[in-house]
């Protein structure tokens, strides 16, 4: 079991007279206090409970009462007080609040630990260490002899076996201004495998700027998407209505939907409050206003191409999405099976199987790409497009007849590649 020792100084990690950090462990970033956040990324990294190290007593009262709804056990301790250790613990992971890492780096640390050694981060050219996995038996040895627990872990630290690491790994936040920099990298990672071209060059810019107004405050993703769904609708009931300011109006609504969707899964990745019902509810509300939307759109296109035309497009689009989602549920399934535990490079079948990475965690093809960009959510910008020239009935053609031809074309292609991959591993 690894359990975290959290420090509000960056104090382990100094090297030589590099000078203190001079930001709190209660500086947010991101929507978090630093020290918060790096108890939840202890989590991420297996950590089953956790000891936040105070530098003065008045600290570690502070910590006690602030740190509240922690989804792991977590004790506070000043720094001349005694640091216990749960007995079933083997392994414990040493992280600062002013020493801010990478994800990947402490899966890493954690994994080599358990090939049998203590290990600390440390970058060519860095000022300062980075995070270490210490093992716990040594670390009580040193507590029992009475040794704090700030001079007793930065002992572990410097004898610890060094793991070179890329300077990117981790960052040291000596000053505001890494705090700063720190921040604005981490919106600009905040992407998902499904964005399609209109996500990246817009969109993301739309959500971010949203996101950033938001996080701090007691709103959580599940919320921004039940959001995300009204608006959705309301576009919907716009087209509903029919004319042209109307159709406009609801585009551009849509747009600022979409928007919110990528908003949700940003204010959760940045928080930490990813949930697979939140990966549900996500994928269920897009479908819901793609549904409302391509029945409201050939609704409103009966003036132009008749009632019973314009039923038969509204009734095709619909069951056209129902089997579009269908045939994705399907491979998720055939996915599972052929590669239990491997992300698709399709980001269509990573969204309905709750799995939506950064990046594919396989290389995709030219095949992969063209399905991806289609099933991104472009599709709303030639809405836009055609609420502006006042033809939004050619939607309802491209609706009609596209999501079928996707869902049997995705289909097959899908399944001839997994069963090649099949017969490969075979």
């Amino acid at each position: 079991m690894i359990h975290a020792v959290v420090f509000d100084t960056d104090a382990p990690f100094r090297a030589g007279d590099a000078p203190a950090s001079d930001v709190s462990a209660e500086d947010r970033l991101a929507g978090l206090t630093l020290l918060r956040r790096m108890i939840l990324m202890a989590r991420e990294a297996g950590a089953a409970s956790a000891t936040v190290v105070a530098h003065d007593p008045e600290s570690a009262r502070r910590w006690r009462s602030s740190e509240v709804a922690l989804p792991i056990p977590v004790t506070v301790v000043g720094p001349n007080e005694l640091l216990l250790l749960p007995d079933e613990c083997d392994g414990v992971l040493v992280l600062s609040a002013q020493v801010l890492p990478q994800a990947s780096l402490l899966d890493r640390l954690v994994d080599e630990f358990r090939a049998g050694r203590s290990v600390a981060a440390v970058a060519s050219g860095a000022a300062s260490g980075g995070p270490a996995v210490v093992h716990a038996d040594d670390l009580r040895e040193r507590s029992a002899a009475g040794e704090s627990p700030t001079h007793a872990v930065e002992q572990l630290v410097r004898v610890a076996g060094p793991t070179v690491v890329d300077p990117r790994s981790y960052r040291h936040l000596i000053d505001q201004e890494a705090v700063a920099a720190a921040d604005r990298d981490m919106y600009r990672g905040m992407t998902s495998a499904s964005d399609g071209f209109v996500d990246r060059v817009f969109s993301r810019h739309v959500s971010r700027w949203f996101t950033r107004r938001i996080v701090n405050l007691p709103i959580t993703p599940n919320q921004i998407t039940w959001f995300h769904l009204a608006l959705g609708l309301g576009a919907a009931g716009l087209f509903w209505r029919g004319g042209y300011v109307s159709g406009l109006f609801g585009a551009v609504l849509l747009q600022l939907s979409v928007s919110l969707d990528c908003s949700d899964g940003e204010v959760a990745r940045l928080k930490f409050q990813t949930s697979r019902f939140g990966s549900q509810l996500d994928v269920a509300a897009d479908n819901i206003i793609n549904v409302a939307v391509f029945a409201a759109i050939a609704k409103a296109a009966a003036g132009r191409l008749g009632s019973r035309l314009a039923l038969t497009l509204g009734a095709l689009s619909v069951i056209g999405v129902a089997m579009c989602v269908l045939v994705v549920l399907l491979m998720v399934r055939v996915q599972g099976r052929l590669r239990p535990g491997e992300a698709s490079s399709l980001a269509v079948t990573n969204r309905l199987s709750f799995n939506d990475p950064v990046a594919p965690a396989t290389t995709a093809t030219m095949v992969d790409t063209v399905i991806n960009e289609v099933t991104s959510r472009d599709f709303t910008v030639l809405i836009v497009a055609l609420a502006i020239i006042n033809h939004l009935e050619w939607f309802a053609w491209l609706a009609g007849i596209g999501s079928h031809v996707f869902w049997v074309s995705f289909g097959a292609v899908q399944l001839s590649m997994l069963r090649s991959a099949s017969a490969k591993l075979s």
